[in-house]
């Protein structure tokens, strides 16, 4: 029972949210529920009642601190949307967890960009690549250099992810497909 009043000298919000992020990690977002996060933390299955009032707001918040990082991922990138691409794909197969609730289905899904918090935080995300865009290529189109950085990227993680690039494949193997595909987008655009 010590464990589970540990959280009151504590922050009762942080430690849920660390404990719906660990699960997301560990067993990506279908196992984030209210009674799997109280467990995770050490607290009652009330608890969670106390800051956030669904799953969708667990999640939403988990999302959140996934779009902050991999926004500090791609913002300590090498220089260049090939640099940004290649830590974009890193955090991807180092992250599946997150990736998976930031850029998959559950986003749309649950509608977790209704979530301020969440939203601003894709959105800086967003923005960091947008600057990088605007940097390599100006006067480009920025929405669809975007559109077709993020296909080229989102596309391989998940190809890989799901073995669809076949079992011999390796994250190396991915992640040189990954900067190989952002490659050429940029010489497409230079010719």
């Amino acid at each position: 029972m010590a464990r589970k009043a540990a959280y009151h000298h504590g922050d009762l919000r942080a430690a849920l949210l660390r404990a719906t992020t660990a699960l997301v990690k560990r067993s990506g977002p279908e196992a984030v529920t209210m009674r799997a996060v109280a467990a995770r933390a050490g607290v009652s299955e009330a608890a969670p009642y106390h800051h956030f009032a669904d799953k969708r707001e667990l999640l939403a918040a988990a999302a959140a601190e996934g779009f902050r990082a991999l926004g500090a991922a791609m913002a300590a990138a090498a220089p260049g949307l090939v640099g940004l691409g290649e830590a974009s794909i890193r955090f991807a197969l180092a992250e599946r967890g997150y990736y998976r609730l930031i850029l998959g289905a559950h986003v749309a899904e649950l509608d977790l960009a209704a979530n301020p918090e969440t939203r601003a935080a894709g959105v800086a995300a967003r923005e960091l690549v947008e600057a990088r865009i605007r940097t390599e290529l100006p006067g480009e189109d920025v929405r669809r250099v975007f559109h077709l950085l993020w296909a080229q990227l989102h596309g391989t993680a998940s190809l890989f992810v799901e073995r669809e690039l076949g079992a011999d494949v390796t994250e190396a193997d991915a992640i040189a497909l990954a900067r190989d595909g952002v490659a050429r987008l940029v010489a497409s655009f230079r010719a």
